[in-house]
């Protein structure tokens, strides 16, 4: 079996569900043409299973098994990325407890606290 690589990309939110989608399709479409040459090879090689072609049997089976592998693979990424998609969707609806305050409320509570912090100094002096 050809050895498999590791990518990684990003694409926009609106983009998700139709690449989850076209992962989907890709993998349907190599069972699709697994199928169809599983058939025509055996519709060429009905010998297949006769005890002189054994060797013939068991690379024809080592090629389908490597090829269900590669589309197994390929469901098992669409897969992950549909279960990261989900739980992003539902964090998103999920209002967070730890919310970081913006830049704004930063400098406008540095500026109240300055100013507290002026006006304590001043009654003391």
């Amino acid at each position: 079996m050809e050895r498999r690589m590791t990518v990684q990309y990003s694409i926009s939110e609106s983009e998700m569900a139709s690449e989850i989608k076209r992962l989907l399709n890709r993998s349907l479409l190599k069972i699709s043409e697994l199928d169809k040459a599983i058939k025509d090879d055996l519709s060429k090689n009905d010998g297949y299973v006769d005890d002189d072609n054994i060797y013939k049997l068991l690379l024809f089976i080592n090629s389908i098994r490597d090829s269900l592998a590669d589309i197994d693979f390929g469901l098992n990424e669409c897969s992950s990325i549909a279960y990261g998609y989900h739980d992003y969707l539902i964090k998103k609806q999920i209002p967070s407890t730890d919310a970081k305050p913006s830049m704004e409320e930063l400098i406008s509570q540095m500026t109240s606290d300055n100013g507290a912090l002026n006006a304590e100094r001043d009654k003391n002096e």
